[in-house]
């Protein structure tokens, strides 16, 4: 019998213009095209509205996440907060295994 891999979402929140939004973005979109249950949805806006974003969706939560990207296993009101860019490449390594890509740690918001 073969069993069908459940879907996996993640949401990469950003704001236009950050280079680790991209990256991030573009790391799990070479995930997504090797394990085809990996769904990559973005959410990027101009950055004064990112941070606002940020304040009335993560810092309401008690998330103190203050940089660009910001990235959910799921969606981003009620999936996993995995982190920023960073935390991204690690979760991509540790579930997929292999080169998940260069370090850096996110774009200032303030």
């Amino acid at each position: 019998v073969f069993k069908v891999p459940m879907t996996t979402t993640y949401t990469v929140v950003g704001y236009s213009g950050c280079g680790y939004y991209y990256r991030a973005l573009s790391r799990l979109q070479e995930v997504s095209k090797d394990h085809h249950n990996v769904v990559v949805t973005p959410m990027e806006f101009p950055r004064p509205e990112y941070k606002k974003w940020l304040a009335d969706n993560l810092h309401t939560k008690g998330i103190h996440h203050n940089t660009s990207p910001a990235v959910f296993q799921g969606n981003a009101t009620d999936g996993t907060f995995l982190g920023g860019h960073d935390d991204t490449v690690a979760h991509i390594s540790k579930t997929y295994g292999g080169d998940a890509g260069s370090s850096g740690s996110g774009c200032a918001v303030c």
